[in-house]
């Protein structure tokens, strides 16, 4: 009986503990976003490599994306990071945008943050 009570104990503490941690559909996109990018600034990959992962992460932020656009709850939320996330559709939804503009992903996103192949041939090395 002893042990049953236990188990019984240690599953209610684990659903407790495990149930505020559900992420919505902000927080789903947000990490699909983020690993995505990661892939993309990881200067260790080989190009092979990250084309690998950029396919198998683009259709899951995609997905995401969907998933937060018709989320009918966003409506009822003050958040800031959700307006942030719809003021600039370039950056926030980067999949899409870069389809929009015929560019790879990578290539799309470093240009909105200003680095493109001039700026670093422009750009000379100095010490701070």
């Amino acid at each position: 009986m002893k042990p049953l009570r236990n188990t019984l104990a240690a599953l209610a503490l684990l659903t407790s503990v495990a149930a505020p941690l559900q992420a919505g559909t902000l927080e789903t996109f947000e990490r699909s976003r983020a690993s995505l990018l990661s892939v993309c600034r990881d200067a260790n990959l080989s190009p092979e490599l990250r084309a690998q992962k950029l396919a198998v992460l683009m259709p899951t932020t995609l997905n995401a994306s969907q998933m937060l656009v018709n989320d009918s709850e966003l409506g009822t939320r003050e958040d800031p990071k959700l307006h942030e996330v719809f003021k600039d559709y370039d950056t926030s939804f980067i999949v899409h945008a870069s389809r929009e503009a015929n560019q790879p992903l990578c290539t799309y996103w470093f240009s909105r943050m200003g680095l493109t192949t001039e700026a670093v041939l422009d750009s000379r090395k100095a010490w701070r």
